[in-house]
């Protein structure tokens, strides 16, 4: 049986957070610097791409900051924190093989989402092309919703990106799996997903 490797692994980064004037008042409905602090950190770098790959959402965490400093110099009002925060990211290796589900299928293959622990991310779609299994009985009997394991080819992303485009190859079909919680509800259209994918080689 093929063995899932982990998809998010820790990654260790160092923020400059700015606190304006216009925020202190929210600040202290908050009640606490680190919390602010984190959530703010949060809203710029969760469910999207960072230069390590797919942040989760919810895995922020402040390890350790500095005293807040007035900014010199600029006459705003401004506190700058130097933070060092632990994220979870997600970036597939080449050859690793993933839980995913069927989103669809067209003239271009078969696009999938990941499945992790019984739900479907929006942190990478897959496309597993048709050229490679051209007359192939299994390929050809893949059904919207049908549970299977890919092994990814290679990755695609840019910072920001709200998510990682995937190319990989059809390892394990399972049958057809109970819809999973999706993280979002957003569906993706066709002509819109052909060109979120990177080509094959």
């Amino acid at each position: 049986m093929t063995t899932i490797m982990s998809l998010f692994k820790p990654v260790f980064l160092e923020q400059r957070v700015t606190l304006g004037p216009t925020e202190f008042a929210e600040l202290n409905k908050v009640g606490s610097v680190d919390k602010f602090l984190t959530s703010k950190i949060a809203k710029t770098l969760e469910g999207q791409c960072c230069m390590h790959g797919y942040v989760k959402p919810g895995s922020t965490q402040i390890l350790a900051r500095s005293l807040g400093q007035a900014e010199h110099g600029r006459f705003t009002g401004d506190f700058l924190y130097y933070c060092k925060v632990l994220v979870q990211c997600m970036l597939p290796e080449a050859g690793q093989v993933m839980d995913a589900r069927i989103l669809k299928k067209n003239k271009m293959g078969a696009y999938a989402l990941l499945v992790d622990e019984g739900k479907t991310l929006e942190a990478m779609r897959i496309l597993i092309p048709r050229d490679g299994y051209i007359g192939d009985a299994e390929f050809e009997g893949l059904e919207e919703g049908q549970s299977i394991r890919a092994k990814i080819v290679r990755t695609r992303f840019q910072i920001n990106d709200a998510f990682i485009q995937g190319l990989a190859e059809l390892e394990e079909v399972g049958p057809e799996a109970p819809e999973a919680e999706a993280e979002t509800e957003d569906e993706v259209p066709e002509a819109e997903a052909e060109a979120e994918v990177p080509e094959a080689e």
